[in-house]
C-alpha cells in the first residue's frame, strides 16, 4: 500500500513503495561581506553574514555589500551616552548573541551534570509571554536543516521555550536517557570522525506581528544595536550573566537622534528574557541562529 503524504511542511517525503524515509540532500552556502566607513580621522567597520541553503535562492553579494556599507557609514559621529537604565532593542544583528548565550545552559549533558541554571526548571517560566524559542531541523528553508542528527537520531521540530516556559531541554542519546525523555535530536559531529557533542540545527525566536518600525514608535528612550563584542567572553552555563560592549543608535521619541559607541551593557540573562516586551515581525532565517527585533524593557547601559 503507498505511505500516506506528509502532513506537515518539512516532513519527509516519503516512498509510495515501500515507505522508507527519504530526504532532500541539503547543502549551504555562506557569504560575508565587511566595509570600513572613514571620515575626518574616524573609522567603523559594518558587517552583513549570510547562511542559508543553495536551492533557497540566489545570493546577491552587491546588495550584501552596501547593506555592510551602510551600517558602516551610519555610525560615523558616533559617541557615548551617559551611564543609565533604559530599555534596548536587540536587532536580528544582536539578539542572536542572546540565543548562543542560552545554549549551553540548555544542553542536557549540562542540565544532568547540574551544571546549568536552567537544571530542574522544566514547566517554570523563564522568559516572558509570548517568547517562543525552537530548535527546528525540519526547517527547510534553514542552513541548519538536516535529516538526522550526528547519532543517527530522526531530526525534530522541537519546542524549547513556549510562551515563556521551559518545555524541554537539549538532548542527545545519553543526556536523554539520564533524563528520562524522548532524544530531541540534537547531537552534532564537527567532522566524520568526531565525537558527537550537544549543538543546535535552526535555532530561532518566533516572530511577534509588530513591525520593527512601531517598536521604535512605541519607545521614548532607548539604545537600539547594531554590534555586540566580547559577549562571549566568561559565558557559563551555570551563571547567567551578560555583558557585551555595545554600538548602535540613541533612540529619543521613537527616532535615531545619533551613532552611540563605546558603552557597555549588561544584566541577568534569565531577567533579559523575562523583561522582554516587544517581539517584532522581521524573523529571517539567514544564520543557524536568528531572531526577529524585539525590546528588552530595561537593562544597565554603562557609558560616560
Amino acid at each position: 500500500m503507498p505511505c500516506p503524504a506528509p502532513s506537515t511542511p518539512g516532513s519527509p517525503r516519503q516512498n509510495e513503495n515501500c515507505c522508507i524515509r527519504l530526504y532532500a540532500p541539503t547543502c549551504s552556502i555562506s557569504i560575508y561581506a565587511e566595509a570600513i566607513a572613514e571620515r575626518d580621522g574616524e573609522s567603523y567597520t559594518g558587517g552583513r553574514y549570510l547562511k542559508i541553503p543553495a536551492r533557497r535562492y540566489l545570493l546577491d553579494p552587491e546588495t550584501i555589500g552596501r547593506d555592510a556599507g551602510r551600517r558602516a557609514a551610519g555610525l560615523l559621529g558616533a559617541r557615548p551616552v551617559p551611564t543609565t537604565r533604559a530599555p534596548v532593542i536587540f536587532t536580528p544583528y544582536t539578539g542572536w548573541t542572546m540565543m548562543r548565550c542560552l545554549v549551553n545552559p540548555l544542553r542536557g549533558d549540562n542540565v544532568v551534570q547540574q551544571r546549568s541554571y536552567l537544571s530542574d526548571q522544566i514547566g517554570h517560566r523563564i522568559a516572558a509571554r509570548g517568547v517562543n524559542i525552537r530548535d527546528n531541523a525540519l526547517l527547510t528553508r534553514g542552513a541548519g536543516h538536516r535529516a538526522f542528527d550526528g547519532e543517527g537520531t530522526p531530526s525534530q521540530n522541537l519546542q524549547l521555550i513556549g510562551d515563556g516556559v521551559l518545555k524541554s531541554y537539549l538532548t542527545d542519546l545519553s543526556s536523554a536517557a539520564k533524563l528520562g525523555v524522548p532524544p530531541g535530536g540534537n547531537a552534532v559531529r564537527e567532522s566524520y570522525d568526531a565525537k558527537p557533542g550537544i549543538d543546535t540545527s535552526n535555532f530561532y525566536m518566533e516572530p511577534g506581528s509588530i513591525s520593527p518600525e512601531a517598536i521604535l514608535k512605541q519607545t521614548d528612550r532607548a539604545l537600539i544595536l547594531t554590534s555586540l563584542s566580547g559577549w562571549w567572553v566568561g559565558t557559563s552555563p551555570v551563571v547567567d550573566t551578560f555583558s557585551s560592549a555595545a554600538m548602535g543608535f540613541w533612540i529619543e521619541n521613537g527616532e535615531r537622534i545619533h551613532p552611540v559607541k563605546g558603552v557597555t551593557i549588561g544584566g541577568s540573562l534569565r531577567e533579559m528574557f523575562k523583561s522582554i516586551d516587544l517581539i517584532g515581525n522581521d524573523l529571517s532565517h539567514t544564520a543557524p541562529t536568528s531572531t526577529p527585533t524585539f525590546r528588552v524593557a530595561e537593562m544597565a547601559i554603562s557609558g560616560l
